[in-house]
């Protein structure tokens, strides 16, 4: 089968587009023809600092052939963990609510909030956000948007966080009734997130995210595919999701690094069929569409 034919329907579910604090590749309606061109026509696009609920909605009513979904990140421009924001966004018809990125405390603990990669607005003298309180247990601000995300049955994404983290506001966002739970580029290496962690997680019931930029050499250690590929028949391609995280302008196209992803997942021995689970119907149950 073509590689064209075969990401019919796909979705990339990790896009960054212009207007952003920083340049990006493409503006979103310069992504938006772009996904005219080709045959993937679903995407979720995301902002380090803003809602992209609003942006998704103008680009859905302008080209109703395409499926954009929009995200909202919890950093420092948005509140951090603010429940207000998150329950206004997803009245606005957001699918996805990250946890911290560049605002996380371990994306601070590691980089410190001058990391030339991440050129966004930060308080003075701040340490990052923490989902955890100083007795370890999720702060109740992070509970309460757990509870949102339950009420609007929107997906959880865990951003940036560290894996102890992620262990504990996962475990928290299945009592309290989320059904969707995407642990985010779980690949990319200063997230700590082995192989045995995210099986604890896939059995937590979450799906395990891979992007291509972790591949890039905009990536301080890129992978390779075939890293990558290891990854995901270790844990199960049942159980993940295939995105690009592209939009720095000195990587390719979302688009065209979607394919190349794909691609070369095909060429270290994904099967067509794992990859259209990955690429189509994980993606759909976590959007709910």
């Amino acid at each position: 089968m073509p590689i064209t034919e075969l990401l019919e329907g796909a979705f990339d579910l990790h896009v960054h587009t212009a207007p952003d604090c920083q340049e990006r590749k493409q503006s979103a309606d310069e992504y938006a023809q772009d996904l005219l061109r080709h045959r993937i026509k679903r995407a979720l696009l995301k902002d380090h600092t803003t809602t992209t609920a609003d942006r998704a909605q103008i680009l859905r009513e302008r080209y109703p052939q395409l499926g954009l979904f929009g995200a909202v990140v919890l950093n420092y421009p948005v509140g951090g963990l603010n429940p207000v924001a998150v329950e206004a966004t997803l009245r606005m018809g957001a699918k996805f609510v990250f946890m911290p990125t560049y605002s996380s405390a371990l994306n601070v603990r590691l980089f410190g909030f001058a990391h030339p990669g991440l050129p966004y607005p930060f308080p003075r003298h701040a340490e990052g956000i923490s989902l955890l309180d100083q007795t370890g247990h999720l702060r109740w601000e992070a509970v309460e948007i757990c509870e949102l995300i339950a009420g609007f049955d929107a997906c959880l994404a865990t951003g940036h966080v560290s894996p102890e983290e992620a262990l504990v506001v996962v475990k928290a966002a299945r009592e309290i009734g989320v059904r969707r739970v995407s642990i985010t580029h779980a690949s990319l290496q200063f997230l700590g997130l082995s192989i045995d962690l995210q099986r604890d997680l896939v059995r937590l019931g979450a799906i395990i995210e891979h992007s291509f930029v972790v591949c890039t050499a905009l990536n301080s250690h890129p992978l390779s595919i075939a890293e990558i590929a290891a990854q995901v028949l270790a844990v199960g391609p049942e159980h993940c999701t295939l995105s690009t995280d592209l939009g720095q302008v000195l990587n390719p196209p979302p688009v065209e690094g979607f394919t190349t992803f794909a691609e070369g997942l095909i060429q270290e021995g994904v099967s067509m069929n794992q990859l259209r689970r990955m690429i189509v119907e994980n993606p759909r149950m976590l959007l709910g569409v």
